[in-house]
C-alpha cells in the first residue's frame, strides 16, 4: 500500500485542484483494486494448498490406520501360532486337575519308567551336517610318548576319531577331532626293530 493517500482530507487546502485531487485518489482506488485481486489470487491458491494437503493427510491417517489393523492382526496370529507350538498340551495335566477325575483303583495301570521304553527304537540323532566343520588334529606332546611302565618309545597304532559340538555366541559349529593312538612294542616287534 505504498501509493495509499498519506494526507488526510481535512489538510488539504481549499484552494486545491479538485479534479486532480479526485484523479489521484482514482488511481489509488485501481491500485488497492489491483492489490486486493492478488490478495484474493493468493488466498484462492493456499485455501487449494490447504485443501490438497488436508488430503493427503486424510489419506496417511487412513493408511496408517489400515496399517495397525493388520499389525493386531498378524500379532494375534503370531500369538496363536505360539500358543500352539509353545503352548500347554491338553495331555499334560497338573495332578490337581486330574484329581477331580473318578477312577477305579484296580483298572489303574502300573506307571512307566521315564524315558526310553524297552522295544522302542532309539531316537535319530540329530544332523548337523549344515554347521561348519573345524577338524583339529590332537597328538602326543613329545614328553609322553614314553611307555610309564618300561620307559620305551610308543608306536603309533592308529586314530581315535571323535566328534564334539561346541556352541558359541557367535555361530555354532562342529568339531571333528582327530587323536592319534600309541602303544608300547610287542616284545616280537622288538625283535624286528633290533634286528640288524
Amino acid at each position: 500500500m505504498d501509493g495509499v493517500l498519506h494526507t488526510p482530507l481535512e489538510a488539504v487546502p481549499a484552494d486545491a485542484n479538485l479534479a486532480r485531487l479526485v484523479t489521484r485518489l482514482l488511481a489509488e482506488v485501481d491500485q488497492l483494486r489491483a492489490e486486493v485481486a492478488g490478495l484474493r489470487r493468493e488466498n484462492l491458491e493456499l485455501r487449494q494448498q490447504a485443501a490438497y494437503w488436508r488430503s493427503r493427510h486424510a489419506d496417511a491417517v487412513r493408511r496408517i490406520a489400515a496399517l495397525e489393523q493388520e499389525n493386531e492382526r498378524l500379532h494375534g496370529e503370531i500369538r496363536k501360532l505360539q500358543a500352539e507350538r509353545f503352548g500347554r498340551r491338553s495331555e499334560k495335566q497338573s495332578a490337581s486337575e486330574r484329581s477331580n477325575e473318578l477312577e477305579d483303583p484296580a483298572d489303574a495301570k502300573p506307571k512307566r519308567q521315564r524315558g526310553r521304553q524297552p522295544g522302542q527304537p532309539a531316537p535319530r540323532r540329530r544332523d548337523y551336517s549344515h554347521l561348519p566343520i573345524r577338524e583339529q588334529l590332537l597328538d602326543l606332546p613329545e614328553s609322553e610318548r614314553v611307555c610309564p611302565d618300561c620307559g620305551l618309545p610308543v608306536k603309533a597304532c592308529g586314530t581315535e576319531d571323535s566328534e564334539q559340538l561346541e556352541i558359541e555366541t557367535d555361530r555354532p559349529q562342529f568339531l571333528s577331532g582327530i587323536a592319534n593312538g600309541h602303544r608300547t612294542l610287542s616284545a616280537a616287534e622288538k625283535s624286528m626293530q633290533s634286528a640288524p
